[in-house]
């Protein structure tokens, strides 16, 4: 390995590039480092790291270290069915006539470990909120919260937002929540960015006249962009603050924001109205 050689570390797909003064000067980073090169890795739930070799180093493929998956996690998931639905397309009519009793429907975008999703359903019993989540290591911890806790308006879907429209149909989803997506920073993911113009018409396909989306970043760039994006795509900016919690909490938190303010990191949140859905 070179000396000056340059990794660039992943931590929820916010690339940052590092080189060996880095890694000196930073214990979390250098742990990381030392654990690299003892090729042993173990991370956090809910959490992803890259490294990528540039430079000469020849490799003949990209490291990519995913985090562990859980004990048990299909007999946990199992022991959770009663909020998982596993085939959205066989049993689609099953598991919406559950939604019928309840006044509205909403959508969390990555539920993470489940703390907004639990908070949110406990005080709005007349809604039933569907979590959204394509890695199952996270939502299982979310499944057992909402088991344990005895609610009953949760259900979970194992699958990308990008297929939204093949599970719900027109003017049957009130409101979604996207909390503290992955900012995709690079320029060459902007598409992958769920408040991007593609992601958004994906939305308005299921979204009601004057449906709401709830969007909540720690990341100024990625809101900045949220807020344009939304103002393009036909949706009324409301409740747009740069520092939701200044005079004291506000609503319902998720376990990454709890985290991000108690280290004094300011939150963004705006409500973004469906008013032109062309």
């Amino acid at each position: 390995m070179t000396e000056q050689m340059t990794q660039t570390l992943r931590h929820r797909s916010k690339a940052i590039n590092y080189d060996n003064n880095y890694f000196a000067d930073h214990g979390e980073a250098n742990s990381l480092w030392s654990a690299f090169l003892s090729h042993h890795f173990q991370f956090c739930d809910n959490t992803e790291f890259m490294i990528l070799y540039p430079g000469n180093i020849k490799l003949t493929e990209t490291q990519t270290m995913r985090m562990r998956k859980k004990p048990n996690l299909l007999p946990r998931m199992e022991s959770c069915e009663r909020v998982l639905i596993k085939n959205t397309n066989e049993t689609m009519d099953e598991w919406k006539k559950d939604c019928r009793q309840y006044k509205e429907i909403a959508l969390e975008l990555g539920c993470g470990k489940g703390s907004f999703t639990a908070g949110t359903a406990k005080v709005a019993p007349d809604t039933m909120l569907i979590a959204i989540e394509k890695v199952p290591n996270a939502m299982i911890v979310a499944m057992e919260r909402v088991c344990e806790e005895g609610i009953a308006n949760v259900r979970f879907i194992d699958m990308d937002a990008a297929n939204l429209v093949q599970i719900f149909s027109e003017n049957e989803v009130s409101r979604i929540y996207i909390n503290f997506c992955d900012p995709w920073p690079a320029n060459k993911h902007i598409k992958r960015r769920l408040t991007d113009a593609g992601f958004l018409k994906i939305y308005k396909g299921v979204l009601k006249p004057a449906g709401e989306i709830h969007f909540k970043t720690d990341n100024k760039d990625l809101f900045e962009f949220s807020l344009r994006q939304f103002s393009k795509e036909g949706f009324t900016l409301e409740e747009v603050t740069r520092d939701l919690h200044a005079q004291g909490v506000i609503g319902i938190m998720t376990d990454y924001e709890a985290k991000f303010h108690s280290q004094g990191v300011p939150i963004c949140r705006c409500v973004a109205k469906l008013m032109d859905r062309r």
